[in-house]
């Protein structure tokens, strides 16, 4: 089971790094971008942004979070709570009519999303490395 969680961290953070480029890529839109131009860079991005999103967040909530609550306690609950914020901007990004509303969910996004996976990254996944025996 603990290399399980090991390999599946590894894979976390792989698509972690795809998920900053994808935010750095919605970060270069320009802030009088006209909608054609907002909505094809966001079809461009949903497999990162929407499915991508979804399913990581998903196993981080059903497997290493169950997993690791016991060893680092309510740190997970503040992982999950945020995982629902995400989920929120990222809808208002794909879901508003209007331009502004979608680049400011965008930046909303990119700044909560960056902030959560720096967290993860610096402290959640080494601490669950140190608990599971990994490097």
């Amino acid at each position: 089971m603990a290399t399980d969680l090991l390999n599946l961290i590894d894979q976390l953070e792989q698509e972690h790094r795809q998920m900053r480029d994808a935010l750095a890529r919605l970060g270069e839109v320009p802030a009088d971008a006209d909608l054609a131009t907002v909505v094809a860079t966001l079809h461009d991005l949903a497999p990162v942004l929407v499915a991508g999103l979804d399913e990581h967040s998903a196993v981080e909530d059903t497997t290493l979070f169950p997993a690791l609550a016991e060893a680092v306690g309510a740190a997970v609950d503040v992982f999950r709570a945020e995982h629902v914020d995400i989920r929120s901007w990222r809808d208002q990004l794909y879901g508003s009519p209007s331009v502004v509303d979608r680049l400011r969910a965008g930046a909303e996004l990119r700044e909560l999303l960056e902030a959560h996976m720096d967290r993860e990254d610096a402290m959640l996944f080494p601490s669950a490395r140190d608990v599971l025996g990994g490097e």
